[in-house]
């Protein structure tokens, strides 16, 4: 149900920024990563996954699903002294595909 997840998606980029408020005089940040597509070949459907991987050629314009260790990646820079100044941010990873 595509209305559900927009609606819920929508209220978390939100809380992510009220939370941030809320918290900064803590000297706490809060920031929020919203994945696209990242089909686990460990534990996916070996046929689905590569269907992903097909689709995402033409569908992401960066060309590619993304790779689990990206959000590993992604998740080390929010926690580290690198991003102390970055609060209420919803950061898309999900190969431009939120842009296009």
């Amino acid at each position: 149900d595509m209305l559900a997840y927009s609606v819920a998606k929508a209220g978390v980029a939100r809380l992510t920024q009220t939370l941030a408020l809320e918290w900064a005089p803590y000297g706490v940040t809060v920031n929020c990563v919203a994945p696209g597509q990242f089909p686990d070949p460990e534990t996916g459907d070996p046929a689905q996954v590569t269907a992903s991987r097909e689709r995402a050629k033409t569908s992401i314009p960066l060309g590619r699903v993304g790779e689990l260790r990206e959000v590993g990646l992604l998740t080390l820079y929010l926690i580290s002294d690198a991003s102390a100044y970055m609060t209420g941010e919803t950061l898309y990873l999900d190969g431009g595909l939120s842009h296009a």
